[in-house]
């Protein structure tokens, strides 16, 4: 059990059959799963009627990720076939001079678990619903947060090329407040008399979303005036849905749907794809769930100046494919999903040394050939440096005389496995790094990256 991390699950690898929690988790846990999943639809529901500004417990955002690690959970607590069941086997005592004590037969003991165990094609196709709706609770969850990252700091590719009908009926308090700061704006603080003619007589959409975004964060306080405040951003969402077409295409968020899953041919997440969202709560460390799609061995490539081992040749030249050395043949068959923990700070700093590390590479391409060939020696090895420290975000925490400080320490078993599989510097490989320390979230396919993070896994559930 020391294995497996603080907040994390084995993510499929094993289960343990303690005596009694089996009954435990049908009868009362599994219940409790399903029971809030139906509370926080009914949540999403009212949720998806307001605007995806809002955040934390009453955003659909929190709640949609919420709803996906539900999901996860139910996966893992579903029917398993084919697991090691962790046991204590009783001793029969045999009579005198019939030999040593042996444990007891496996046989039949094996048929007489648990019936979780049994029916591996219902099992299979239960947890592909699962996985199903989790990939879809992620996906929808991204789209919010990048709503919201629109509304916050794209406004004007909202406004451009659209207007705003009917001004006259969007919500009074509205009108009057953005009249009465405009008039103050432009008098308040000037000597004389004031020209009538620059008086502002009616709003248009970007006072509309600006006023949005405002009563939206006025919300995160708490006050005594914080349900009129939510009211009025309200009654602002639901005028805009119908008043202003852009907002309607763009910043209305929809219920995922799910279709129906009846065998386990379904594929729940295309090759080489990795999809996470990080959930930032006020007091607490950031978490990240991800979910990463299996590998396919053969389009795993190493990049140029590691030599490759090839099958039927002895040494390999640079460039060609290899024998994927990362995970077994049976492990890369495997969806696997998890969850890390970072520091808020720490996230940020990563996500802004990524972006530095892109815009010094853009502005590297408009100099010389041989000093942007010098240049790029530096940026790749700060480039291996970010992806080092992506997999120690993996890593679990490191104690005193604990197996986990091996991993730091051991270049050969942590980053020696990696390398030879770091993509190629380039920016729109660096671009897909800055995606993933983003808050909003991540939806990608590429092969290297999948197999990276997959192996990153492997370590933190070693």
């Amino acid at each position: 059990l020391k294995h497996i991390p603080h907040e994390g699950l084995a993510s499929g690898r094993t289960f343990l059959r303690l005596p009694g929690f089996n009954q435990k988790l049908r009868e009362e846990l599994i219940p409790i799963l399903s029971d809030s999943e139906k509370y926080l639809r009914k949540s999403l529901e009212l949720s998806l009627k307001e605007s995806v500004l809002l955040e934390y417990d009453i955003g659909s955002e929190a709640i949609l990720t919420e709803l996906a690690q539900v999901a996860q959970l139910k996966g893992e607590f579903r029917s398993r076939v084919g697991f090691k069941y962790i046991m204590q086997r009783r001793p029969v005592k045999k009579l005198p001079g019939e030999g040593e004590e042996v444990p007891s037969g496996s046989a039949e003991e094996e048929e007489e678990l648990d019936p979780l165990v049994k029916q591996q094609n219902e099992a299979e196709v239960e947890w592909l619903r699962a996985g199903d709706q989790m990939i879809h609770y992620l996906r929808a969850a991204i789209q919010a947060a990048n709503m919201g990252g629109l509304l916050k700091f794209k406004i004007f590719e909202l406004i451009s090329g659209a207007t705003l009908q009917e001004p006259t009926k969007c919500p009074l308090r509205v009108i009057q407040e953005v009249l009465e700061s405009d008039f103050i704006n432009k008098c308040g603080y000037k000597q004389g008399l004031f020209d009538e003619a620059k008086k502002k007589t009616s709003i248009n959409a970007s006072d509309a979303l600006n006023y949005l975004r405002l009563t939206s964060q006025e919300m995160k306080i708490f006050s005594f005036g914080r349900e009129d405040v939510s009211r009025v951003n309200s009654l602002l969402h639901r005028y805009l849905t119908t008043a202003f077409n852009n907002y309607q295409q763009k910043c209305i968020l929809k219920a995922p749907e799910f279709q129906e899953i009846l065998d386990k041919t379904h594929v729940i997440l295309g090759s080489a794809s990795f999809v996470g969202k990080w959930d930032t709560q006020p007091g607490q460390k950031t978490k990240l769930f991800y979910v990463l799609s299996p590998v396919v061995i053969e389009d795993v490539k190493v990049i140029e100046g590691f030599a490759t081992v090839t099958e039927g040749n002895e040494e390999g030249t640079e460039g060609t494919k290899s024998i994927y050395k990362l995970e077994t043949e049976d492990e890369v068959k495997n969806t696997l999903n998890g969850s890390i923990l970072s520091e808020n700070n720490y996230l940020g700093t990563l996500y802004q040394d990524t972006v530095d590390l892109r815009d010094a590479m853009e502005a590297s391409e408009k100099f010389s050939a041989e000093r942007n060939e010098r240049d790029r020696k530096m940026y790749k090895m700060r480039f291996d440096q970010l992806i080092e420290q992506l997999g120690e975000l993996f890593l679990p925490p490191v104690e005193t005389n604990d197996e986990g400080q091996k991993l730091y320490t051991n270049e050969e078993l942590f980053m020696g496995q990696v390398r030879p599989y770091i993509p190629e510097l380039k920016i729109e490989n660096v671009q897909l790094l800055i995606k993933f320390f983003d808050n909003s979230g991540f939806d990608e396919t590429h092969v290297n990256y999948n197999a990276i993070l997959r192996y990153f896994h492997r370590l933190r559930f070693r």
